[in-house]
């Protein structure tokens, strides 16, 4: 019965969160898997073997309840209680020879992938456990090694390219829009995590997710926008790491730039959109300058100087110019506008804005930006005499 499953899943739920600081036993203890049955396996294990559940509430119950272990297993590795063994160092070393060692990378995440591919290919799989299978990949990604190789990876991303596309058989519209924020905050988790060869992620996300990442930009939810525009932040940072071609970088480049402006063009947009296009705008500056006409630079620039001029959209703006201008970003074309309006928010009451503002200062005039603008020097000096105040 699918209550008793249930019920089981329940308890051994109970029992991974009372293993929370040491965990080794249920990875490595076996026990009966059938009564009267010569054939155990692990807690680890079996629950491994019922993602193929039938009725979706234990389906879920058994991902979840393997995520937390998975999870608490991590958390112990980190703090020394166990030994996750790492693709790059086969060799268990003496001084762990005293603790659990768990072959994570070679005995199960090969079968984990496996069965969160299956889930999120299933037609009759609901929202619920496509969403648990990609918080699963997501908790996964925290481990040496990650979520595999260069062909898990594509694997994955092309199920989660028909996700996004809206190629999904659900009939729930809230649903959907769910399963696509969840699609994009794993994106965003193995894009950043150290765990992955960055010209494989690189590569997957070339070829597969790029375009379409572009296109979810379409999408009216506030919370898909931005969350896919901190996803398009990450990626520049991605390429930097890895040895791309002047080509790849034109290419995604452009792709890009013709994603984030419009976005940050947008006047009537919530906040999240304005500050993730904001960062975004940013890390496309810092990173592939080099790859944007000077049309395209200008642009940008005048846009974010606008933004400079926006109470709500102040603090973002002035975050966003003082890691441009600290990568060494030419900013000559806006230069005199921004040291006026950073000069004179330094007259304002709120503290954290004239932190910033003076952060910001520091930063243009330290760096190659101040250019042939040296005349600009003596009217910072005089704004900022009028900070310099016995009560502050």
């Amino acid at each position: 019965s699918w209550k008793v499953r249930r019920s089981a899943i329940r308890l051994l739920t109970a029992i991974v969160n009372a293993f929370a600081r040491d965990p080794s036993k249920l990875w490595t203890v076996e026990y009966a898997w059938k009564k009267n049955s010569k054939q155990c396996t692990t807690v680890a294990g079996a629950l491994v073997k019922r993602f193929k559940e039938r009725d979706e509430n234990c389906r879920v119950g058994s991902i979840e309840c393997f995520t937390n272990l998975l999870s608490n297993t991590i958390d112990a590795a980190s703090t020394g209680n166990i030994v996750l063994r790492s693709p790059d160092s086969m060799d268990v070393t003496s001084s762990a020879s005293s603790q659990t060692v768990i072959d994570l990378r070679a005995k199960f995440v090969p079968i984990i992938v496996k069965g969160c591919v299956t889930q999120l290919s299933a037609k009759k799989a609901g929202n619920r456990t496509k969403s648990a299978a990609l918080a699963l990949l997501s908790t996964l990604s925290r481990a040496p090694g990650g979520i595999g190789d260069k062909e898990q990876i594509r694997t994955l991303f092309e199920h989660i390219k028909s996700i996004l596309s809206g190629d999904t058989s659900s009939h729930s519209h809230t649903g959907n829009k769910s399963l696509k924020l969840d699609c994009l905050h794993f994106i965003n988790v193995i894009i950043t995590s150290p765990n992955h060869v960055p010209q494989d992620v690189m590569s997957c996300v070339m070829e597969q997710l790029l375009t379409e990442l572009c296109n979810t930009l379409q999408d009216n939810w506030y919370k898909i926008t931005s969350e896919t525009l901190m996803v398009l932040s990450e990626i520049p940072i991605l390429l930097a790491k890895t040895n791309a071609t002047k080509q790849e970088k034109d290419v995604v480049a452009d792709c890009l730039y013709h994603a984030i402006e419009p976005r940050l063009a947008v006047h009537d947009a919530d906040q999240e959109v304005k500050e993730a296009s904001l960062e975004s705008a940013g890390s496309l500056l810092s990173i592939l300058n080099d790859s944007l006409d000077p049309q395209k630079i200008e642009k940008l620039l005048s846009l974010i100087l606008l933004r400079l001029k926006n109470e709500t959209t102040r603090a973002a703006s002035i975050k966003t110019l003082a890691e441009i201008v600290k990568d060494g970003v030419d900013i000559s074309i806006i230069i005199d506008d921004v040291v006026s309006e950073l000069a004179a928010l330094l007259r304002q009451n709120r503290r954290s804005i004239k932190q910033a503002s003076l952060q910001c200062l520091e930063k243009i005039i330290t760096s190659s930006a101040l250019g042939q603008h040296q005349n600009i020097v003596g009217s910072i000096l005089k704004d900022l005499s009028y900070v310099i105040v016995d009560s502050d």
